[in-house]
């Protein structure tokens, strides 16, 4: 686990990082081909309404992500493990 004291991360730990982060990219570039496709399909396609939402809901979670990182960091690891053995 991470934490301020530690080394710095050895090679493969940092390719672990980077390949979530473009798992999660190609994930949301997925579901947006995959709008457009279906409505290319069913002929919907003047109706820009489900990009509209998921482009929303995208920029919304980059924000929080974005915003919780920076202000919380890795406190968030510490509170977690306080409640795991508390409970």
């Amino acid at each position: 686990m991470w934490h301020p004291g530690k080394l710095p991360a050895f090679f493969p730990d940092k390719i672990h990082w980077w390949t979530g982060r473009i798992v999660v990219l190609m994930a949301v570039t997925t579901i947006f081909l995959g709008i457009d496709l279906y409505q290319e399909l069913y002929g919907d396609v003047e109706d820009i309404v489900p990009m509209v939402l998921m482009g929303v809901y995208v920029a919304v979670t980059l924000v929080v992500v974005v915003w919780l990182e920076t202000t919380i960091g890795q406190k968030v690891s510490a509170i977690f493990i306080f409640f795991t053995q508390t409970m």
